[in-house]
């Protein structure tokens, strides 16, 4: 009889450890604006400043605000932040699917290299979830 409540102890244990943020998981919520409007639509993308200490996670860019919650929140620990966002170019080019001649807006990146593939943006996430704004210019 002990050895079976030891056991039920030991597995209470183990499923409590597996809920909420026991996984070392933290929410990361908050705002990104680029030249000081909110960016429409973009994305988000967290990678690891020690790429063996997990792995790179990340979202989309709603009126302003992102959310990485849930299987999208990342492990507790210091990352590299890319924004990332298109705007018109003003020209037009082939349609990828369109008949020939069907043309359409040629879209590329608004955010400066400096806030997406060769980014300044960093963010220490702490455990308990948090809050992080960023600021981004398109020059």
């Amino acid at each position: 009889m002990r050895a079976f409540t030891i056991l039920l102890f030991s597995l209470g244990v183990a499923i409590l450890s597996g809920c909420g943020s026991g996984n070392g998981q933290s929410d990361l919520t908050g705002e990104v604006t680029l030249d000081g409007k909110p960016i429409e639509v973009g994305s988000i993308m967290l990678v690891p400043v020690d790429l063996s200490k997990g792995n790179s996670t990340g979202g989309e860019i709603k009126n302003g605000k992102y959310s990485l919650t849930g299987p999208q929140a990342p492990l507790v620990g210091n990352y590299k932040v890319e924004i990332s966002t298109n705007k018109n170019s003003g020209k037009k080019v082939q349609k990828s699917m369109g008949k020939p001649g069907e043309l359409e807006d040629l879209l590329v990146e608004a955010v400066a290299p400096r806030f997406n593939k060769n980014t300044e943006l960093k963010v220490d996430v702490k455990p308990g979830g948090m809050t992080a704004n960023f600021t981004t210019l398109s020059k």
